[in-house]
């Protein structure tokens, strides 16, 4: 079990893979079913299946947290992990 993590259709296409953290990065409210629909029309019968695109962005999502905080919310990733140097005394 797990032997054959990193081997999917996703992580051996790097474009694939570039095109879907780009797609997840600039619109990160987009559903899984519009970004399987752009895949689709991008790389046609290259493109995953519905479920292993899904999983994928589920595990990005998770292994990123940080990044994707700080792409759908500016602020509450600002008070979550930014550093604040200084006195409460000033």
């Amino acid at each position: 079990y797990g032997n054959r993590e990193g081997t999917s259709i996703i992580d051996t296409n790097e474009a694939l893979r570039e095109f879907m953290i780009g797609l997840i990065v600039n619109r990160p409210h987009l559903s899984v079913s519009v970004v399987h629909q752009a895949a689709c029309m991008r790389f046609g019968s290259e493109a995953p299946k519905y479920r292993t695109l899904a999983r994928y962005l589920e595990k990005w999502k998770r292994e990123n947290a940080e990044l994707f905080l700080s792409v759908t919310d500016p602020d509450k990733w600002k008070n979550k992990y930014k550093i604040a140097l200084g006195s409460l005394s000033h």
